[in-house]
């Protein structure tokens, strides 16, 4: 059996693209590592993380940013 989590009905309608101008004071902390293994934190808004479903969420960063590039390079981000 396979288990998968899913985001609350809550978190969905937040995340969901709609209504951006009244999300815009949302914000929310991705943290990932850097090359030297320092914790690395960025602020990302409701409108750069994206609920496609209640399964699928993705996640727009600037090009070049640190954050970036360490999901490039870990592949994690939590």
């Amino acid at each position: 059996m396979i288990s998968v989590n899913c985001i609350s009905d809550r978190l969905f309608e937040l995340l969901d693209g709609k209504r951006l101008k009244e999300k815009q004071h949302e914000a929310f902390v991705l943290q990932t590592v850097s090359e030297d293994g320092w914790p690395h934190a960025a602020m990302i808004s409701a409108g750069e993380i994206i609920a496609l479903s209640r399964t699928d969420i993705r996640i727009a960063l600037w090009k070049n940013t640190a954050t970036a590039a360490n999901i490039l390079r870990t592949g994690k981000a939590q």
